[in-house]
Protein backbone atom coordinates (compact mmCIF):
# COMPACT_ATOMS: atom_id res chain seq x y z
CA UNK A 1 0.00 0.00 0.00
CA UNK A 2 1.55 3.50 -0.71
CA UNK A 3 2.40 6.07 1.34
CA UNK A 4 -0.85 8.57 2.51
CA UNK A 5 0.05 11.99 0.32
CA UNK A 6 -0.33 14.21 3.49
CA UNK A 7 -0.50 12.78 7.18
CA UNK A 8 -0.86 14.38 10.43
CA UNK A 9 0.74 12.34 13.49
CA UNK A 10 -0.36 13.62 16.80
CA UNK A 11 -0.32 17.89 16.27
CA UNK A 12 -0.84 19.42 19.72
CA UNK A 13 -0.17 23.14 19.61
CA UNK A 14 -0.76 25.79 22.15
CA UNK A 15 -0.75 29.94 21.98
CA UNK A 16 -0.47 32.67 24.87
CA UNK A 17 -3.32 33.34 26.67
CA UNK A 18 -4.14 35.88 29.68
CA UNK A 19 -1.99 33.32 32.37
CA UNK A 20 -2.01 29.66 31.30
CA UNK A 21 -1.75 29.25 27.28
CA UNK A 22 -4.42 28.17 25.39
CA UNK A 23 -4.51 24.83 24.13
CA UNK A 24 -5.69 24.59 20.33
CA UNK A 25 -4.85 21.59 19.11
CA UNK A 26 -5.11 18.46 21.50
CA UNK A 27 -3.46 15.61 18.96
CA UNK A 28 -4.94 15.74 15.94
CA UNK A 29 -3.99 12.82 13.86
CA UNK A 30 -5.48 11.61 10.55
CA UNK A 31 -3.97 11.41 7.02
CA UNK A 32 -5.38 12.33 3.15
CA UNK A 33 -4.62 10.13 0.38
CA UNK A 34 -3.63 10.82 -2.96
CA UNK A 35 -5.89 12.52 -4.85
CA UNK A 36 -8.00 12.69 -1.90
CA UNK A 37 -10.59 15.62 -0.81
CA UNK A 38 -11.08 15.31 2.25
CA UNK A 39 -13.52 17.89 3.95
CA UNK A 40 -12.96 19.53 8.13
CA UNK A 41 -15.54 20.26 9.93
CA UNK A 42 -16.14 21.02 13.92
CA UNK A 43 -17.62 24.25 16.00
CA UNK A 44 -16.32 27.50 15.36
CA UNK A 45 -13.19 28.54 17.14
CA UNK A 46 -12.26 24.60 17.66
CA UNK A 47 -8.72 24.75 15.49
CA UNK A 48 -9.49 24.33 12.15
CA UNK A 49 -7.50 27.09 10.46
CA UNK A 50 -4.96 26.92 12.92
CA UNK A 51 -4.63 23.53 11.67
CA UNK A 52 -4.43 24.58 7.97
CA UNK A 53 -1.68 26.63 9.38
CA UNK A 54 0.07 24.00 10.69
CA UNK A 55 0.09 22.02 7.40
CA UNK A 56 1.04 25.06 5.07
CA UNK A 57 4.06 25.31 7.22
CA UNK A 58 3.09 28.70 8.36
CA UNK A 59 3.04 27.67 12.02
CA UNK A 60 5.06 24.53 14.08
CA UNK A 61 2.98 22.48 15.80
CA UNK A 62 4.38 22.11 19.91
CA UNK A 63 4.13 18.12 19.08
CA UNK A 64 3.58 15.41 16.57
CA UNK A 65 4.55 15.75 12.91
CA UNK A 66 3.50 16.47 9.10
CA UNK A 67 4.59 13.96 6.47
CA UNK A 68 4.67 14.27 2.77
CA UNK A 69 4.49 11.15 0.36
CA UNK A 70 5.83 9.17 3.91
CA UNK A 71 7.93 11.23 4.81
CA UNK A 72 8.98 13.86 8.22
CA UNK A 73 8.07 17.43 6.21
CA UNK A 74 10.24 20.07 8.46
CA UNK A 75 10.57 21.90 4.96
CA UNK A 76 7.03 21.91 3.65
CA UNK A 77 6.07 25.76 3.34
CA UNK A 78 5.31 26.66 -0.14
CA UNK A 79 4.79 22.61 -1.03
CA UNK A 80 1.06 22.75 -0.65
CA UNK A 81 -1.28 25.49 -2.04
CA UNK A 82 -3.24 27.92 0.83
CA UNK A 83 -6.20 29.23 -0.19
CA UNK A 84 -7.19 31.26 2.70
CA UNK A 85 -10.62 32.11 3.84
CA UNK A 86 -11.13 35.70 2.00
CA UNK A 87 -9.46 35.90 -1.67
CA UNK A 88 -6.86 37.79 -0.88
CA UNK A 89 -6.32 39.46 -4.64
CA UNK A 90 -3.59 41.78 -4.40
CA UNK A 91 -5.60 45.30 -5.51
CA UNK A 92 -3.32 47.06 -6.98
CA UNK A 93 -2.45 44.09 -9.50
CA UNK A 94 -5.40 43.37 -12.61
CA UNK A 95 -6.81 40.43 -12.10
CA UNK A 96 -4.40 38.41 -14.93
CA UNK A 97 -1.97 39.55 -13.12
CA UNK A 98 -2.79 37.96 -9.64
CA UNK A 99 -3.85 34.94 -11.10
CA UNK A 100 -0.55 34.69 -12.31
CA UNK A 101 1.51 34.35 -9.10
CA UNK A 102 -0.12 30.84 -8.57
CA UNK A 103 1.89 29.72 -11.79
CA UNK A 104 5.13 31.73 -11.09
CA UNK A 105 5.28 30.56 -7.13
CA UNK A 106 4.92 26.97 -8.98
CA UNK A 107 7.83 27.69 -10.91
CA UNK A 108 6.55 29.03 -14.43
CA UNK A 109 8.76 31.73 -15.87
CA UNK A 110 6.79 35.13 -16.34
CA UNK A 111 6.00 34.62 -19.73
CA UNK A 112 4.80 31.32 -19.04
CA UNK A 113 2.69 32.39 -15.96
CA UNK A 114 0.97 35.02 -18.16
CA UNK A 115 -0.37 32.66 -20.81
CA UNK A 116 -1.42 30.09 -18.45
CA UNK A 117 -3.50 32.74 -16.27
CA UNK A 118 -4.90 34.01 -19.01
CA UNK A 119 -5.76 30.43 -20.24
CA UNK A 120 -7.40 29.56 -17.13
CA UNK A 121 -9.50 32.41 -16.67
CA UNK A 122 -10.88 31.80 -19.87
CA UNK A 123 -11.68 28.24 -18.93
CA UNK A 124 -13.27 29.00 -16.00
CA UNK A 125 -15.81 32.10 -16.96
CA UNK A 126 -13.30 35.13 -16.75
CA UNK A 127 -12.14 35.74 -19.79
CA UNK A 128 -12.72 39.36 -20.39
CA UNK A 129 -11.60 40.40 -17.35
CA UNK A 130 -8.21 39.82 -17.06
CA UNK A 131 -6.88 43.36 -17.31
CA UNK A 132 -9.77 44.29 -14.80
CA UNK A 133 -8.54 45.32 -11.16
CA UNK A 134 -10.11 42.90 -7.96
CA UNK A 135 -12.35 45.63 -6.49
CA UNK A 136 -14.54 45.49 -10.26
CA UNK A 137 -15.03 42.05 -10.21
CA UNK A 138 -18.21 40.81 -7.80
CA UNK A 139 -17.66 38.08 -4.43
CA UNK A 140 -18.21 34.93 -6.77
CA UNK A 141 -15.88 36.42 -9.77
CA UNK A 142 -13.33 37.27 -7.04
CA UNK A 143 -13.27 33.62 -5.58
CA UNK A 144 -12.93 31.96 -9.12
CA UNK A 145 -10.12 33.88 -9.82
CA UNK A 146 -8.75 32.81 -6.23
CA UNK A 147 -9.36 29.18 -7.41
CA UNK A 148 -7.75 29.43 -10.54
CA UNK A 149 -4.67 31.50 -9.26
CA UNK A 150 -4.83 28.02 -6.58
CA UNK A 151 -4.87 25.79 -9.21
CA UNK A 152 -2.08 27.31 -10.74
CA UNK A 153 0.13 27.26 -7.68
CA UNK A 154 0.07 23.41 -7.77
CA UNK A 155 -2.04 20.54 -8.83
CA UNK A 156 -0.19 18.20 -6.20
CA UNK A 157 -2.22 19.42 -2.62
CA UNK A 158 -4.43 22.11 -1.68
CA UNK A 159 -5.29 23.40 1.74
CA UNK A 160 -8.92 25.54 1.11
CA UNK A 161 -10.29 27.22 4.48
CA UNK A 162 -13.99 28.00 4.19
CA UNK A 163 -13.07 29.23 0.33
CA UNK A 164 -16.69 29.91 -0.16
CA UNK A 165 -18.12 31.16 2.97
CA UNK A 166 -18.75 34.84 2.57
CA UNK A 167 -20.56 34.45 -0.69
CA UNK A 168 -24.62 34.07 -1.55
CA UNK A 169 -26.67 30.82 -1.76
CA UNK A 170 -26.37 30.91 -5.28
CA UNK A 171 -23.02 32.02 -5.89
CA UNK A 172 -21.54 29.51 -3.46
CA UNK A 173 -23.81 26.21 -5.05
CA UNK A 174 -21.98 27.28 -8.42
CA UNK A 175 -18.52 27.73 -7.15
CA UNK A 176 -18.74 24.78 -5.26
CA UNK A 177 -19.64 22.39 -9.00
CA UNK A 178 -16.62 24.38 -10.41
CA UNK A 179 -14.07 23.03 -7.38
CA UNK A 180 -15.22 19.63 -7.82
CA UNK A 181 -15.42 19.80 -11.64
CA UNK A 182 -11.57 21.75 -11.07
CA UNK A 183 -10.97 18.66 -8.26
CA UNK A 184 -12.44 15.65 -10.69
CA UNK A 185 -9.93 16.92 -13.52
CA UNK A 186 -6.65 17.47 -11.66
CA UNK A 187 -7.43 15.36 -8.94
CA UNK A 188 -5.06 17.34 -6.35
CA UNK A 189 -4.89 16.15 -2.47
CA UNK A 190 -7.52 18.49 -0.94
CA UNK A 191 -7.89 19.34 2.83
CA UNK A 192 -11.13 21.58 2.84
CA UNK A 193 -12.27 23.52 5.95
CA UNK A 194 -16.18 24.18 5.85
CA UNK A 195 -18.36 25.10 8.34
CA UNK A 196 -21.51 24.36 5.67
CA UNK A 197 -22.18 20.28 6.32
CA UNK A 198 -23.61 20.21 2.65
CA UNK A 199 -20.93 21.70 1.09
CA UNK A 200 -18.53 18.84 2.94
CA UNK A 201 -20.72 16.12 2.24
CA UNK A 202 -21.30 17.72 -2.05
CA UNK A 203 -17.35 17.60 -2.25
CA UNK A 204 -15.55 15.46 0.09
CA UNK A 205 -14.51 11.82 0.05
CA UNK A 206 -14.41 12.03 3.69
CA UNK A 207 -15.44 14.24 6.74
CA UNK A 208 -13.47 14.60 9.93
CA UNK A 209 -15.26 16.06 12.59
CA UNK A 210 -13.21 17.71 15.18
CA UNK A 211 -14.21 17.93 18.82
CA UNK A 212 -13.99 21.55 20.66
CA UNK A 213 -11.00 23.06 21.63
CA UNK A 214 -8.09 21.48 22.31
CA UNK A 215 -8.99 19.96 18.48
CA UNK A 216 -8.87 16.02 18.17
CA UNK A 217 -10.85 14.15 15.56
CA UNK A 218 -14.16 12.56 16.60
CA UNK A 219 -15.45 11.17 14.16
CA UNK A 220 -14.08 9.93 10.47
CA UNK A 221 -17.70 9.75 8.14
CA UNK A 222 -17.38 8.31 4.69
CA UNK A 223 -19.27 9.99 2.07
CA UNK A 224 -20.60 7.37 -0.69
CA UNK A 225 -22.36 9.01 -2.93
CA UNK A 226 -21.68 8.48 -6.26
CA UNK A 227 -19.82 11.85 -8.65
CA UNK A 228 -20.40 14.02 -10.15
CA UNK A 229 -22.59 14.79 -6.87
CA UNK A 230 -24.71 18.56 -7.45
CA UNK A 231 -27.15 19.87 -5.31
CA UNK A 232 -29.40 16.46 -6.51
CA UNK A 233 -27.47 14.63 -4.19
CA UNK A 234 -28.79 16.21 -1.31
CA UNK A 235 -31.69 14.42 -1.91
CA UNK A 236 -30.73 10.84 -1.49
CA UNK A 237 -30.72 9.03 1.97
CA UNK A 238 -27.44 8.55 2.05
CA UNK A 239 -26.95 12.46 2.27
CA UNK A 240 -29.33 12.51 5.31
CA UNK A 241 -27.53 9.44 7.01
CA UNK A 242 -23.90 11.16 6.79
CA UNK A 243 -25.33 14.58 8.01
CA UNK A 244 -27.18 13.29 11.06
CA UNK A 245 -23.67 11.13 11.92
CA UNK A 246 -21.84 14.31 11.36
CA UNK A 247 -24.48 16.28 13.90
CA UNK A 248 -24.25 13.64 16.43
CA UNK A 249 -20.93 14.02 16.24
CA UNK A 250 -20.41 17.78 16.58
CA UNK A 251 -22.53 17.47 19.43
CA UNK A 252 -21.06 15.06 21.44
CA UNK A 253 -17.28 16.83 20.48
CA UNK A 254 -18.21 19.84 22.10
CA UNK A 255 -18.64 17.86 25.09
CA UNK A 256 -15.11 16.36 25.18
Amino acid sequence: MSAPSLEARDLTLSFPGDGEPVQVLGGVSFAVGPGELVALVGRSGCGKSTLLGVLAGLLEPAGGQVLLDGAPAADRLGRLTLMPQRDALMPWRTVADNVAVGALLGGASPDEAARSARAVLRRYGLGGFEEHYPHALSGGMRQRAALARTLLGGRRGWLLDEPFGALDALTRADLVAALEALWAEHRPTVVLVTHDLDEALLLADRVLVLTSRPARVADEVPVRLPRPRGLAASTRPEFARAKARILEALSTGAAA
